[in-house]
């Protein structure tokens, strides 16, 4: 096993992409890298896998020219994105459901508590105002 050239896939659809995949080579250059997401441009001469040694995890999506594909485990702890061969932009991003799920909640608990707040201030200043006048 040559971890340079072999890569030991698993995840849905890793077989039929191991399949496609041929011996051929390719170059790739990195476009974009940061903790959450990544772009790279893809050359291929044949059909073939972009390998991040980069942690796999659930939430991580891939699209390759824009359209979702599958981030399969590589060799048990990366990540690899199947390309079809020629010239193509591969991006990942890190997106799991726990984060949109609390984005969602902050989210609802700001417009409660500002709608709360802001009928305890008017409440307040109509009280205040009826009081006085």
């Amino acid at each position: 096993f040559d971890p340079r050239r072999e890569v030991v896939l698993s995840g849905p659809g890793a077989s039929a992409a191991a399949a496609a995949a041929g011996p051929e080579g390719g170059l790739v250059r990195v476009l974009e890298l940061f903790a959450d997401r990544a772009r790279y441009e893809v050359d291929l001469d044949g059909p073939g896998f972009l390998v991040s040694v980069d942690a796999w995890a659930p939430g991580w999506r891939a699209f390759v020219d824009g359209r979702s594909t599958n981030v399969l485990r590589a060799n048990a702890v990366f990540r690899a994105v199947a390309v079809p061969a020629g010239r193509h932009v591969v991006e990942m991003v890190y997106r799991p459901w726990t984060v949109l799920v609390g984005l969602t909640l902050s989210a609802t608990a700001v417009v409660v508590l500002a709608s709360l707040g802001g009928v305890l201030f008017f409440r307040r200043r109509h009280l205040v105002s009826g009081t006085l006048g």
